[in-house]
């Protein structure tokens, strides 16, 4: 049923881009399920450095910015990073709305020029070429979350790729078929892991039914600094929380 894909895109491992904390791409351990094609897992390509930037970035700078939006956009900057335990999601670019399932594409955002680099990379190894990132949603869990099946439907053209990242305690994954009917196919997904949902399986239904605790903390490599603040701040929240960026194209290809 998992079957292990070599694909090399037009990224190299002399050309990728060393700022997203990414492994070259010749190392990448990459996966599908042969009953669900346009599905990937990539399995952990950051290095540990890589990690622990992002998770800086969730907490730190898509929070604090004023042009994203959060649970906590009620309140002030200062409180907004400091009560990061808090956090349950920010939204980046064109703006999703919760409760219609619908952008706002009257008021877009530039994304940071990192998320543009960061899925420029993954979809060009995977071989999507033309790809760009319009939308982002980053979600927090903790221990107790879960996510219920759902599809991901807001965006114009259903075939391009979504990209899941995954950071922190590890998510029980499951993706089924286009309809609730169908039996999904369950696994992990661990801190660095990448799923991307693609062509066929880009509306196949999925879910989050439970964080369970990491066996291992692969943040935190041998650069980790111990002693550093800002290190322990994100081995912290990473010991007691899952964070999940969601990359999107919103409008459809240009001709």
């Amino acid at each position: 049923m998992v079957t292990s894909l070599n694909r090399s895109g037009t990224i190299s491992p002399r050309n990728y881009d060393l700022k997203v904390g990414l492994l070259p791409p010749d190392q990448w351990r990459i996966y599908g399920l042969r009953n669900r094609p346009g599905f990937f897992f990539v399995a952990n390509p950051f290095v540990p450095e890589g990690q622990e930037f992002w998770v800086r970035k969730c907490l730190t700078d898509y929070v604090a910015d004023r042009d994203n939006r959060s649970n906590l956009d009620s309140q002030s900057k200062e409180e907004r990073v400091l009560d990061w335990s808090k956090l349950r999601w920010v939204t980046l670019g064109f703006h999703h709305n919760w409760d219609s399932k619908v952008y706002d594409l009257a008021n877009p955002r530039q994304l940071p020029s990192e998320i543009q680099a960061l899925s420029k990379c993954i979809t060009s190894v995977l071989g999507f070429e033309d790809y760009s990132a319009e939308a982002v949603i980053v979600n927090y869990y903790d221990l107790g979350s879960s996510l219920g099946g759902h599809t991901d439907h807001s965006e114009l053209d259903h075939e391009l790729p979504l990209v899941s990242v995954s950071f922190g305690q590890t998510a029980v994954f499951l993706l089924g078929g286009r309809t609730k009917d169908e039996k999904p196919c369950a696994m992990y997904l661990k801190s660095g892991d990448v799923v991307v949902m693609s062509g066929s399986c880009r509306l196949s239904y999925h879910a989050v039914p439970r964080i369970v605790t990491a066996e291992e903390r692969p943040w935190a490599g041998s650069g980790f600094a111990a002693n550093d603040h800002d290190s322990e701040f994100v081995d912290e929240y990473l010991r007691r929380f899952r964070i999940n960026i969601n990359i999107r194209q919103v409008l459809p290809r240009k001709d």
